[in-house]
């Protein structure tokens, strides 16, 4: 749940009064919110809304409600300044093999479309099997997926020093898959 949730602590400095900070839980980018416990010197707060705040200043945690536009406008430089979020793509591919699926080459146009709009962009591929076969081989198999990923973003136009390539076998299934769910025969592109 942290991943979804995103908290913005403002410093004394922003106040103008030395002994005062305030933290706001803003909400993930489908709308959830997790819970935040904020502990001060004379006592706790828990956010678990959307705009909930906390200010501690001297000595207490005042906890209250803030709008969505007072956020914005007053620490909308600051969320703007913010990294974007990570974005997740998955590469189907054929059964006991390193080769794409037809209707998984339309998503390496998205992640290359994706990379170019980020600065600095990394992207990470993850190669997967299903539970079929032995794990030693399922290893291999993972990583020669994970390279075949690798080789197509590079023919794409992503540098190479950009990838990082890791393989997991068939160590993480997607959950409530089968065995030989065809789901797990992916790799996971994440570009950060």
């Amino acid at each position: 749940m942290l991943r979804s949730l995103l908290i913005v602590a403002v410093a004394a400095g922003l106040f103008g009064c030395a002994s005062r900070e305030r933290v706001v839980l803003l909400p993930g980018p489908d709308g959830k919110v997790g819970t935040v416990v904020v502990e001060g010197i004379s006592g706790r707060a828990t956010l678990n809304t959307a705009y909930a705040a906390v200010d501690l200043a001297d000595h207490k945690a005042q906890a209250r409600t803030l709008s969505e536009t007072e956020v914005r406008q007053r620490y909308g430089r600051a969320l703007d300044a913010l990294p974007q979020r990570p974005a997740s793509f998955a590469l189907l591919f054929l059964f006991d093999k390193a080769e794409l699926m037809p209707e998984s080459k339309g998503t390496i146009a998205a992640i290359v479309g994706e990379y170019s709009r980020r600065p600095a962009a990394e992207v990470v591929v993850i190669g997967h099997t299903d539970q079929t076969g032995p794990s030693q081989y399922n290893d291999g198999l993972s990583h020669r997926r994970a390279e075949a990923a690798r080789d197509e973003l590079i023919r794409e136009g992503i540098p190479a020093d950009r990838i990082e390539m890791q393989w997991r076998g068939d160590r993480q299934p997607l959950p409530a898959t089968a065995r030989k769910d065809a789901r797990n025969r992916r790799v996971d592109v994440k570009i950060r």
